[in-house]
């Protein structure tokens, strides 16, 4: 896993929206790096990149402080997103960020803590759209051009406001939906006053093939994927519970080589839901 060499910079400049988004973003909070972290060797999911022809599967983890992040390719032809989160995210980030023309995951753990995350990288950017909300405020509508093609995933957990939040209450959860008048939204609910800074990411895909939920403590497969040039990806649409452990405790998108089915791993105290696209 890369470590930044130097890097403080605002959310909004980390994520790049303004370059790639048909809407401005409200995200205000800093995000900061520490130019002598050492690159980090001791958390378990270690520096794995899968590709799957037009596809793919990029877990990372980072501990104790450190801010780390793993390059996921460049914008071109390329749309990125969250596929799951483990370990502890108090004072902590996962996010699919935007740097100079490249898509990455960031990552931030707080001192004696671990956090993990998987990004699902898929071919195609049409219609590629951003969004961000806060834990404070009401569900917020994802704007951008709208078609009957957009699939919309979380792309980015940050517990950076004032109040933690998928912290101490299993009930705490963010999401992305389409109504029936097929607007998306970006929102979720956390106890007390949590405010922690959610992002999505949209983008126009040939079809949905499957939407699950999944209750904790179970593995399940979700899509089997026969390959180019019909090929699928899954990615996250709402995940929620308890992020309070080591990175091996979460909630997690991985892929079979062996049989070509895509899969979830949802640990007790968690809960998410994934959508399968091509």
């Amino acid at each position: 896993m890369k470590q930044p060499t130097l890097f403080s910079l605002s959310l909004a400049s980390a994520l790049s929206l303004a370059a790639c988004m048909s809407e401005e973003t409200d995200l205000d909070t800093e995000l900061s790096d520490n130019a002598t972290a050492q690159p980090d060797s001791s958390a378990g999911l270690g520096e794995v990149t899968q590709q799957l022809g037009s596809w793919g599967v990029y877990p990372a983890s980072c501990s104790n402080g450190n801010f780390c992040y793993t390059e996921l390719g460049t914008l071109d032809e390329r749309t990125c997103f969250l596929g799951g989160l483990s370990g502890d995210y108090r004072d902590g980030y996962a996010v699919v960020s935007r740097i100079n023309g490249r898509f990455r995951l960031d990552l931030r753990a707080a001192t004696g803590k671990q956090v993990g995350a998987t990004a699902i990288c898929i071919n195609g950017n049409t219609n590629l759209t951003a969004a961000s909300w806060r834990g404070d405020l009401g569900a917020k509508p994802i704007n951008g051009t709208v078609t009957a093609k957009r699939r919309c995933f979380i792309s980015g957990f940050l517990n950076t406001g004032s109040y933690n939040g998928l912290d101490n209450n299993s009930g705490d959860y963010v999401q992305v939906w389409k109504d029936f008048t097929g607007q998306w939204y970006l929102g979720g609910s956390f106890a007390g006053a949590a405010d922690p800074t959610v992002t999505a990411t949209c983008v126009d895909t040939d079809a949905e093939v499957g939407v699950w939920g999944v209750p904790g403590a179970q593995t399940i497969n979700l899509s089997y994927d026969p390959g180019a040039p019909n090929g699928i990806a899954c990615g996250i649409t709402k995940i929620g519970g308890n992020f309070l452990n080591g990175v091996s405790d979460g909630a997690s998108i991985g892929f079979n080589f062996g049989t070509r089915y895509w899969n979830i791993s949802v640990d007790a105290g968690k809960t998410a839901e994934v959508s399968c696209i091509r």
